[in-house]
């Protein structure tokens, strides 16, 4: 659900909604906060997921379907993120430490 800062877990067998993580950021209004790709380690411990507008990427615990944090990762982050990625319309690149989950490009 990407206006809303809504991620719907979904059955991929079965397809129904299993679990809905929400996205919330001080200062910024719902609608602004939206997820728009999603990125999970090859051992599904995190997930990493754009945010958009947001300018934020959020960093879900995989096994427990949580946010941990958020990392400020420019402007508009729309693209799948990786471990390094071009920054949205800025062009900049966004790397992401994942053990210390710290944006290791600044």
């Amino acid at each position: 659900m990407e206006i809303g800062g809504n991620l719907a877990i979904v059955d991929p067998a079965t397809r129904p909604v299993k679990q809905t993580v929400k996205f919330e950021i001080p200062g910024l209004r719902s609608e602004a906060i939206q997820p728009v790709s999603i990125n999970i380690t090859k051992d599904g411990k995190l997930g990493f997921v754009a945010l958009g507008p947001a300018n934020r990427v959020a960093v879900l615990d995989g096994i427990a379907r949580v946010k941990l944090t958020y990392l400020l990762a420019g402007q508009r982050v729309w693209h799948g993120v990786r471990r390094a990625q071009c920054r949205g319309q800025d062009r900049a690149v966004f790397a992401i430490e994942e053990r210390s989950l710290k944006d290791c490009a600044r």
